[in-house]
């Protein structure tokens, strides 16, 4: 520990080392730094005190024997005594001060208003009663140049008082231009301790390191998320996504959708991160906290015109909310991006505007809604958003070489082993619309048996071609393993298992006689029921898809999905 009698006021103040470039300076190193004056005190040597002032001296330092700060120089069981009787008192009261704080974070004591968004049954606009304040002021400050931080800037004066439990150090709020009374910007009692519960809530559930990583790790997770995640799925060009994290980096006034797209970006990437053998401890936590950070901006964008990057960030929630605890959620998000698309007119293919780069990403963007929409519909057995008879636009070309995106993992021992699994998810998508409209829709049900048996033949035998036209469906599980990536496998799993639910799906429902009706066929009754009847014709691809599910416990892979 320095010594206090030799550091300058600010070094001894801090508790620092008080380091001096030289003797002649007049300043030691770390004030010269601050740009601030370096005041030492003066040495003073001790004086000796007489015999005759010792009982006086220790009569006026009594009361510092309380305190403990002269416990050593005490005598007597009556000093001791009094000493643990006041230890005892301050463990009184450090137990009724924890007794209070862990009855005050009982979840029985909250009210409705302040639960979490994190809950599946809660609704996201309780735990955002604070940041309402904003639409009800006036001013020229407009929702496109207004930055995401700045857009609850009621909401960042709370944080500040929650310690350092979310880190949160956002831009500083913009000034208010057009001259209204800071009064009307302030919350409400009310609305603030909604708020201040629901930001205890979440911030004691997730614990965000902070609010931007350094450039260097940001660096590294966006280059794991186009090269594992978007170069298979290509939700934003690489281009796009450089310039919203440069942006966010060099200024503080991004717009708020650059915000949102950084945090995605960054979340996808942990979630990816999470499932490699390079895993922190803190990825699946980092990647819950960038994704509620943007749930809880986004109602305010949502009263925005639609725009391409919108729906990317609508995507990108979806695509987050699939990995976590609150997967069920997802399907609401992907239907809101599929009609912002229509609005846009992105469905008939005559609406794309910009040069090519845009003109291809708004494609790949489009097709991306549309596959997860109607997955997640067939999964619940209820009608997509976008009809498959109403969509003109060009489907992904097969032997795409674009850098960024329909990238082919090869086969090394077929002649010709390359794939393009953008292609594949996309006529898989397709098929599973013609399913939707031809057995499970409203005017399905009005088919006589026959026509609807006929249209199950149909729909299995495209699936059948489907399964035939790429190689990498009747490659070896450990030839796949040896020639493609690891976050290929994954992907390519992740596209088996959909195959086969839909497989499954169409048989069990032929099976049950259930056509035209929203019964859903992984219940546990279902089950039970299907398990003694006949469903031999799913067999071989079921073992395909746990030959290939078995690598995910391999030496070097690992997945959450």
């Amino acid at each position: 520990m320095p010594n206090p009698r030799r550091s300058c006021e600010t070094c001894r103040t801090h508790k620092l080392k008080c380091l001096w470039a030289g003797e002649n300076e007049s300043s030691c190193v770390r004030c010269t730094k601050k740009g601030q004056p370096c005041i030492k005190p003066e040495i003073l040597q001790p004086r000796k005190r007489s015999s005759k002032n010792i009982d006086r001296s220790l009569t006026w330092t009594q009361p510092l024997l309380y305190n403990g700060k002269t416990a050593s120089q005490a005598s007597g069981s009556e000093s001791s005594r009094e000493l643990a009787e006041r230890v005892k008192h301050l463990e009184e009261l450090l137990a009724e001060l924890q007794g209070a704080k862990s009855s005050s974070s009982n979840p029985s004591n909250l009210s409705s208003t302040g639960r979490s968004h994190a809950s599946d049954t809660t609704s996201p606009d309780a735990a955002l009663r604070g940041s309402t304040v904003q639409q009800n002021t006036a001013g020229p400050v407009t929702t496109q140049n207004v930055p995401l931080q700045d857009a609850a800037a009621e909401d960042d004066l709370f944080l500040e008082s929650l310690g350092e439990q979310f880190s949160l150090a956002g831009p500083t709020s913009f000034a208010v231009v057009d001259e209204t009374p800071l009064d009307q910007y302030q919350m409400s009692v009310d609305d603030l301790t909604s708020t201040a519960i629901a930001f205890a809530q979440e911030a004691s559930m997730i614990r965000g390191r902070c609010y931007l990583p350094p450039a260097d790790d940001a660096y590294a997770l966006l280059m794991e998320f186009l090269s594992d995640f978007n170069s298979k799925v290509p939700l934003i060009a690489p281009q796009h996504i450089y310039a919203h994290m440069r942006h966010c980096y060099s200024r503080g006034d991004a717009p708020r959708l650059s915000w949102m797209l950084t945090y995605l970006t960054l979340g996808i990437a942990h979630r990816l991160r999470a499932m490699s053998l390079f895993s922190g401890l803190d990825d699946m936590t980092q990647a819950d906290w960038y994704l509620n950070q943007s749930l809880v901006k986004l109602p305010s964008l949502l009263i925005q015109e639609p725009s391409l990057e919108l729906v990317q960030a609508l995507l990108a929630v979806s695509v987050l909310l699939q990995t976590s605890s609150r997967s069920r959620r997802a399907a609401l998000f992907v239907s809101n991006a599929m009609h912002m698309l229509q609005a846009l007119g992105y469905h008939d293919g005559q609406t794309l505007q910009g040069n090519v780069l845009r003109q291809k990403e708004q494609q790949y963007v489009f097709w991306i809604a549309f596959q997860m929409d109607t997955d997640m519909s067939l999964a619940t057995m209820r009608q997509s958003a976008q009809s498959r008879s109403e969509i003109a636009v060009a489907l992904p070309n097969e032997h795409d070489t674009d850098w960024w995106a329909g990238t082919s993992a090869p086969i090394a021992t077929e002649p010709d082993g390359r794939f393009n699994l953008f292609t594949l998810y996309t006529s898989l998508a397709l098929i599973q619309a013609e399913a939707l409209e031809n057995l499970f829709s409203v005017q399905s049900r009005s088919y006589p048996l026959s026509v609807l048996q006929s249209n199950l033949q149909a729909i299995l035998l495209q699936l059948q071609a489907w399964r035939r036209r790429s190689v990498v469906f009747g490659a070896e599980v450990q030839e796949l393993y040896i020639s493609m990536y690891r976050s290929d496998i994954v992907h390519l799993i992740v596209l088996e298992a959909t195959y086969f639910r839909t497989l499954y799906q169409l048989h069990a429902v032929s099976v049950l006689g259930t056509f035209g009706t929203k019964w859903d066929v992984f219940s546990g009754d279902s089950l039970r029921a299907l398990a003694a009847l006949d469903m031999t014709s799913c067999v071989a691809d079921a073992r395909r898809l746990l030959s290939l599910s078995a690598l995910v416990a391999g030496a070097n892979i690992s997945t959450t999905w």
